[in-house]
């Protein structure tokens, strides 16, 4: 099981919340999508970002995906994105069994050797985490999933999660 996460800057022609109504309108294509365990639309209006993550059984599905029309419509409508994957995840879950609606992310600087342990640290009663290694920034990223929203913090910047397929594993 891995992780892909790519991201887009969004231009200031383009409104989050059209972004938004786009995740609403294609998600349903990706349900059933071999391989596809989970994937959030993550969507930020302040800085206005686009940051889907997924969650793949295997990298054949992953780069099926990768290689496929769906792929090339997002790249066609944003641009190239920088993508990075995680093959070592960790994922620990909360009590509760609510929809997910805001997705926080932090980055943490890895030790050189690069080990990754997997802690996703304290987890709320209200919050699943999703935790892995991004190599290509020597980063250890661990992505909040909220059910309510998240409590504030100076510089973190909140996604909402307009549509999840699946949940995490």
């Amino acid at each position: 099981m891995l992780a892909m996460q790519y991201s887009f800057d969004l231009a200031p022609s383009v409104d989050p919340d059209s972004v938004r109504a786009r995740a609403r309108d294609i998600g349903p294509s990706f349900e059933g999508l071999p391989g596809l365990r989970m994937k959030a639309f993550l969507v930020a209006s302040d800085p206005a970002i686009y940051a889907p993550i997924y969650v793949w059984d295997d990298d054949a599905s992953m780069r099926a995906f990768l290689e496929s029309p769906a792929f090339e419509r997002v790249v066609a409508k944003y641009g190239k994105p920088a993508f990075y994957v995680m093959p070592s995840i960790r994922v620990a879950h909360s009590a509760k069994s609510r929809p997910i609606r805001f997705a926080t992310q932090e980055r943490t600087a890895l030790p050189l050797p690069p080990v990754f342990d997997g802690s996703g640290g304290d987890v709320r009663s209200d919050a699943n985490v999703l935790t892995g290694a991004d190599l290509t920034r020597w980063e250890s990223v661990r992505t909040v999933f909220w059910h309510d929203a998240p409590p504030a913090r100076e510089g973190q910047v909140v996604f909402d999660v307009p549509y999840l397929i699946g949940g995490l594993p």
